[in-house]
């Protein structure tokens, strides 16, 4: 439901309102949790957007949302460094002409598992 209504460009709050409407009661929590999360990354992305330093989006936006999402924030924050390091490792493999096929080793070697399909 979330999903086919963001791909609609459907307000946040208007979701969350006809997921309540639409689901039972015990899922309520659920939906919120969903919600603030996609909040949660679309306000980080304006902010980088924006060129906001790392340091200076973690601040705010702990600040922004409740302290139960700050994990949520560090974690959304670190993906987004490692992939930064990835993109900038490739570049510098790239500009030494390193075949494809050792950059991907190469950064598989350097890279945790759960990041080798973005490098792929």
């Amino acid at each position: 439901y979330i999903r086919s209504q963001r791909e609609e460009e459907i307000p946040l709050d208007a979701i969350r309102a006809g997921a309540k409407d639409q689901f039972d009661y015990s899922h309520h929590d659920y939906i919120d949790s969903q919600l603030t999360m996609i909040d949660i990354q679309e306000y980080i992305r304006k902010l980088r957007d924006e060129n906001v330093q790392f340091d200076d989006i973690s601040t705010r936006a702990k600040r922004k949302f409740d302290e139960n999402y700050h994990d949520y924030i560090d974690g959304q924050l670190a993906n987004i460094q490692t992939m930064i390091e990835i993109q900038e490792y490739i570049r510098s493999q790239r500009e030494v002409k390193v075949p494809l096929d050792a950059i991907r080793a190469g950064a598989r070697d350097q890279f945790a598992a759960s990041h080798h399909d973005y490098i792929d």
